[in-house]
């Protein structure tokens, strides 16, 4: 325990992502999709409805623009995963053509 006002929110040293802070626009999208406030290494996921993976990118930037021409019109699901392949957050996307 530490002592009253003392800050032990970040017991591993490391700073924790806010997932809170990722962003996914423009909503809906129809040609391409960005991403910010991505971590500094990981992947993205891309999952249609079925759960089937439709995309897989390593992520090399805090923001990535995704080209959406391979996807298919509907809901889809991008999942960001941190280096070790954790999942920190997951993002609806909607692709209309």
């Amino acid at each position: 325990g530490g002592s009253v006002g003392q800050d032990v929110s970040e017991t591993n040293g490391l700073a924790a992502l806010n997932s809170a802070a990722i962003a996914l626009f423009p909503q809906p999208a129809a040609d391409q999709v960005t991403l910010a406030g991505l971590p500094a290494s990981g992947a993205l996921l891309i999952r249609d409805l079925s759960g089937q993976i439709v995309h897989h990118q390593r992520i090399t930037a805090p923001t990535e623009t995704l080209d959406l021409h391979g996807l298919q019109s509907g809901m889809h699901a991008v999942q960001i995963l941190d280096g070790a392949g954790h999942p920190l957050a997951t993002r609806r996307l909607m692709v209309v053509r």
